[in-house]
C-alpha cells in the first residue's frame, strides 16, 4: 500500500510499559519502552490476514496478561473461511493464547477497538465487527457470548457502556431499512450459561435508536450523556437513557475517524479537515471556547498525559502543556 496511513493506534501496557502496534502491512509488534522490538508476528504469513484500502487496522488492547487485537483472516482448516477474528497473545512472550470467531462472513473490514468490563462472572469485551455485528466475547478465553446484527457493512466505531446497555453507532446500511447509519443501545442479557453456544440477540434487545450517522468516529460517554461526531461534522449530545438527541452543533462539513476526548469539563474535538475545537458542553448546547487550524488532516484522537495534550495529524505531532492553577 503506497501513500496510505495506518488507522490503528498503539497501546501502552501500564504494568510493563511495553508498546503494542498493528501496522498497515500486517505486522503485530511488541516494543519495550526504549523502542526495542521484543516480539513480532506477521499476521499475513502466520494467520492469513487480509488487507483493505486506507491501511485499515484496529488498535489492540491490554487485558491482564493478554494483548488482544482483531483483523479479518483466511487461513486453513477451521480458520479457512474469511472471518473477523480476535487474537490474544501473551503480552510478554508473544505466544498465541486463543483465537475467537464471534461473527459471520464479513462484507467489510473493521477497526473497532474492544471495550472491556467485568460481567457474567468474568471479564468480557464488546466490539464492532466487519460483518455488521456488535459482539460480546469472554476476554479470558475468547469464547463468543452473544452478538447483535445491526448493519450490512463493517462496524468501525467503538462502543460505550451505560448501565446494562452497550451503545454502538455505525455508518453503513441498516438491516431493517435502506437508510445508512444509526446509533443504538443494546440491552445486555441477564445470566448466561458459560460454555453454551453463542446467543444471537433478537431485534427486541434494542433498547433505543436514533439516526446518528458516523462511519468511523467513536463516541465518548460522560455520566448519562453521549457525545459523538457525525460523518457530516456535527457534534451531537445524546441522552444515554432514551437515545434522544438533545442538541447538535455543526462544526464542519465532514469528519472521518477522529473522535472526541473529554477531560475536566471540556470536550477536545478534532475534525478531519484539520480543526481542533475545545468545547464546554451542557444540556443547553455546546459552548466553543477555542478552535485551532492545524497542519494536515486529523484522523486520530487526542490523548492527555502528565499535564500535556497530544494530537497527531497527517503532517505533525502536536503537544500542548496545560497551565497549572495558581
Amino acid at each position: 500500500i503506497y501513500d496510505r496511513y495506518s488507522i490503528g493506534s498503539a497501546v501502552v501496557d501500564p504494568e510493563t510499559k511495553n508498546v503494542y502496534l498493528q501496522t498497515t502491512n500486517g505486522r503485530f509488534l511488541a516494543f519495550s519502552a526504549a523502542g526495542d522490538i521484543l516480539w513480532q508476528h506477521s499476521m499475513m504469513e502466520r494467520f492469513g490476514r487480509l488487507t483493505f484500502p486506507n491501511g485499515r487496522t484496529g488498535a489492540p488492547i491490554v487485558e491482564g496478561d493478554l494483548v488482544i487485537m482483531h483483523c479479518i483472516t483466511s487461513y486453513w482448516g477451521a480458520q479457512g473461511p474469511a472471518r473477523d477474528r480476535f487474537y490474544a497473545f501473551d503480552k510478554k512472550s508473544g505466544e498465541i493464547v486463543w483465537v475467537s470467531e464471534p461473527g459471520i462472513a464479513p462484507k467489510d473490514s473493521s477497526f473497532s477497538t474492544p471495550v472491556v468490563e467485568s460481567r457474567y462472572g468474568t471479564r468480557v469485551f464488546y466490539a464492532g465487527t466487519g460483518d455488521g455485528n456488535l459482539v460480546c466475547v469472554n476476554a479470558l478465553n475468547g469464547k463468543p457470548i452473544w452478538r447483535f446484527h445491526m448493519s450490512f457493512g463493517g462496524v468501525n466505531s467503538s462502543p460505550v457502556i451505560y448501565k446494562d446497555t452497550v451503545i454502538s453507532p455505525h455508518g453503513k446500511e441498516n438491516i431493517d431499512t435502506t437508510e445508512e447509519g444509526r446509533m443504538i443501545a443494546v440491552k445486555l442479557p441477564g445470566e448466561i450459561e458459560h460454555g453454551a453456544k453463542q446467543v444471537v440477540l433478537p431485534a427486541d434487545a434494542e433498547a433505543w435508536r436514533n439516526p446518528t450517522n458516523a462511519f468511523t468516529s467513536s463516541p465518548v460517554i460522560v455520566g448519562d450523556r453521549v457525545y459523538h461526531v457525525t460523518k457530516t461534522g456535527e457534534l451531537v449530545c445524546v441522552n444515554a437513557e432514551t437515545g434522544e438527541i438533545l442538541w447538535s452543533e455543526k462544526l464542519r462539513n465532514h469528519n472521518l475517524h477522529a473522535s472526541p476526548l473529554y477531560c475536566d469539563g471540556k470536550l477536545f474535538v478534532p475534525i478531519f479537515g484539520g480543526e481542533l475545537y475545545i468545547i464546554e458542553p451542557s444540556d443547553e448546547g455546546a459552548k466553543i471556547l477555542h478552535s485551532l487550524e492545524l497542519d494536515g488532516n486529523l484522523i486520530g484522537s487526542p490523548t492527555i498525559w502528565n499535564g500535556h495534550l497530544y494530537l497527531h495529524s497527517t503532517k505533525q505531532l502536536y503537544c500542548w502543556k496545560f497551565k497549572q492553577d495558581g
